[in-house]
């Protein structure tokens, strides 16, 4: 993973914060300074991404700390992409104590910032990678209410009206197509759901976990996967779905899942500045309506 140095003056202010308060982090071992070090590792969407290292009593301790872009060009809209970050770091928790995401040793909600145990990337993940994650996240009990895909749908929709992107190439949640979709799957059991597992938001330590749990909420799992198939399309849906479901599952509602993910996918890349294309949601509406005959 490339990393760009970081000097203390050009720290973000939330960031700077969260280092002055490292005594407070409950690390394995109690930090003996402040964390040196600082380097960025990513900057894209809604978060930006680094790495610091601890000074601990019991040697140097490598942490991330992802807090988001600041977006103050949304017209006054809450830049906050997700869902509550109370039930972000809530859910993070309940799965790292099942081996499923990164242990959490310090979060901040005044800037929705959260220091976590640093992860390495180990690509390539396969099938039974993903289906390993997604089968325990399915079987997590997660806080908050269910995952409401026409408010998902329409807070991208009103973030990327506030960009002034083009109405022509967004999707109205309201649309009868899509409405009968999501009621659809609105009827199945609610299960534990990250609902962004996408390649990025998969690391590894003693197998792989997951991170980054701000859309993690009671959903539908036809929904989970088709977002992760859509976040890993190196991956072989067919063969996911099979170690996930065992081979037994409902096809129309994996292809209605695909569908509604593909819209709130269209919504979100509008809501961060892609240029939209009215084509692409014509299309997607007349895919729906084939497969809700």
């Amino acid at each position: 993973m490339t990393a760009t140095s970081i000097k203390p003056h050009a720290l973000p202010h939330g960031l700077t914060e969260a280092l002055a308060n490292v005594s407070d982090w409950d690390l394995p071992s109690p930090a003996q300074r402040a964390p040196t070090k600082i380097h960025l590792l990513s900057q894209s969407g809604a978060h930006q991404v680094y790495r610091a290292e601890v000074a601990t009593r019991q040697g140097n301790q490598r942490v991330a700390i992802r807090l988001p872009i600041d977006h103050a060009n949304q017209g006054g809209l809450s830049s906050r992409v997700g869902l509550a970050f109370s039930n972000e770091v809530d859910n993070q928790r309940r799965a790292a104590g099942q081996s499923l995401a990164p242990d959490i040793f310090w979060s901040d909600p005044n800037h929705q910032l959260i220091v976590m145990a640093y992860l390495e990337k180990n690509p390539p993940f396969t099938e039974a990678d993903l289906a390993y994650c997604l089968r325990g996240i399915h079987q997590l009990s997660l806080e908050g209410e269910r995952l409401d895909l026409t408010q998902v749908l329409e807070r991208y929709r009103q973030m990327a009206d506030a960009r002034g992107m083009s109405q022509e190439g967004l999707i109205d949640p309201c649309l009868p197509a899509l409405q009968e979709a999501i009621g659809i799957l609105a009827e199945e059991p609610a299960v534990g759901c990250h609902n962004d597992l996408n390649a990025t938001n998969l690391l590894w330590r003693d197998g792989p976990m997951a991170i980054d749990w701000e859309y993690a909420a009671p959903g539908d799992r036809y929904f989970d996967i088709a977002a992760a198939c859509a976040g890993n399309p190196q991956l072989d849906s067919d063969r996911l779905l099979e170690k996930v479901f065992g081979g037994d599952y409902q096809p129309d509602l994996w292809q209605i899942a695909k569908g509604v993910y593909r819209a709130i996918e269209l919504n979100w890349g509008a809501a961060m500045g892609q240029k939209t294309n009215p084509e692409a949601g014509r299309a997607l509406m007349a895919y729906l309506s084939e497969v809700l005959k």
